[in-house]
């Protein structure tokens, strides 16, 4: 089981791989029944295997192709549950900025992997942004 200071390093890691459309490095954190969900009622809410997150991950970098900035301003973890407070700012591939805030929570399995991931954020701003 890891330390609850590995399991930030890991969310860190996690979100700085996410937010370069780095598909290796999501592989490498998560566990083999990794989950995740995204809040809302957008064409990005619901839940996902990593499978399927993965394959998505190269049309994220066609929408940032600077890649998304995703700053963390508040943690509070607890043995295997990691909360994320952090904001996210890029500009689009159309040239929109696009700035959003988001609470994540981060849930590890025994071997110290990421098991689940909840994304909340506001989805009126990505549906304002993309249009959809």
């Amino acid at each position: 089981m890891s330390t609850t200071q590995e399991n930030v390093s890991s969310v860190t890691a996690f979100l700085n791989a996410m937010s370069t459309s780095d598909v290796e490095g999501v592989k490498a954190l998560a566990s083999d029944g990794f989950e995740y969900w995204v809040a809302g009622r957008t064409p990005l809410s619901g839940t996902s295997n990593l499978a399927q997150l993965t394959a998505a991950m190269p049309e994220f970098g066609k929408a940032f192709p600077n890649g998304l900035r995703i700053s963390m301003t508040g943690t509070t973890a607890e043995h295997r549950r990691v909360a994320v407070e952090a904001e996210g700012s890029g500009i689009t591939a159309d040239g929109k900025t696009y700035e959003n805030v988001y609470h994540f929570l981060f849930i590890f399995d025994d071997a110290g992997k990421i098991a689940k991931v909840r994304e909340y954020m506001d989805t009126a701003h990505i549906m304002e942004t993309f249009g959809q």
